[in-house]
């Protein structure tokens, strides 16, 4: 199966389960870039299918009223 971001693992969970109905059990699950890192949790097992070109974090704010952001990989 290929994805082409994976964040937070809703939209990937979902064609697993549309994959899986149809019979088939998907071995690899390719995509571009993962971003954070809560999609692993919705993946579940699935998770380590997961083959990716690149990772990226997911950015907050530094603090109230910050310009600065920092980045967040959970």
């Amino acid at each position: 199966m290929v994805d082409d971001i994976i964040s937070t693992g809703a939209s990937t969970l979902a064609a697993l389960r549309l994959v899986r109905r149809i019979g088939a059990d998907p071995v690899v699950i390719g995509t571009l870039m993962t971003e954070g890192g809560a999609w692993r949790a919705a993946l579940g097992a699935d998770a380590d299918k997961v083959r990716a070109l690149g990772s990226m974090p997911l950015f907050r704010p530094a603090g109230p009223g910050s310009d600065e952001f920092v980045e967040v990989w959970d």
